[in-house]
């Protein structure tokens, strides 16, 4: 073998190690490319998760001062034409429901506990059986998602111990105007 085939046969051998080499970096950017990706994803939707935490907080915060406050509950009464005990009962149903909506918001930007779903679906399959939070629901319903407006008419019709339309739930549509 002369030196010139063996210097072309470690020119092969080196073009082939460099190339599997490119591959492999190329492989390893790409998926941690897609990592990145995810994680952003992952941010944005908590970031999402935590908009509408903080709404709905701002929400929670306003409706106990109304009826933590003799003096607000008073002038709201009068001003609405609604009692006083109404007024406590409408809004303690309110904010039972708008737990519910935050529980469901983390499910649907994947911010959930998956083991913890069927908890929640038995603890608010219950709930809607109050008979002042289903009026209350009927009453409000149109402010909130058609995604979520869906999922509790699915929680309301579906048999104990069965969390499937957590599965079919869409994306929320629109954002919620609260009452």
């Amino acid at each position: 073998m002369s030196t010139t085939d063996l210097s072309s046969i470690i020119i092969v051998a080196c073009t082939v190690v460099y190339t599997l080499g490119t591959l492999f970096l190329w492989y390893l950017t790409n998926k941690n490319i897609l990592l990145v990706k995810q994680q952003i994803e992952i941010q944005n939707a908590a970031s999402r998760s935590t908009a509408w935490h903080t709404l709905l907080d701002s929400h929670r915060d306003l409706y106990l001062e109304i009826i933590g406050n003799e003096e607000l509950l008073t002038l709201f009464s009068k001003e609405t034409n609604i009692e006083a005990n109404e007024v406590r009962k409408k809004y303690l149903a309110t904010l039972m429901i708008n737990h519910a909506l935050r529980i469901f918001l983390d499910y649907q930007n994947k911010l959930d506990i998956p083991d913890e779903r069927q908890g929640f679906v038995n603890d608010l399959r219950s709930m809607l059986k109050y008979g002042f939070v289903q009026a209350r629901w009927d009453e409000i319903r149109s402010f909130y998602p058609h995604s979520f407006t869906t999922f509790i008419d699915g929680v309301k019709n579906q048999p104990r111990n069965s969390a499937s339309h957590f599965q079919s739930a869409s994306p929320l549509s629109h954002q919620p105007t609260k009452h």
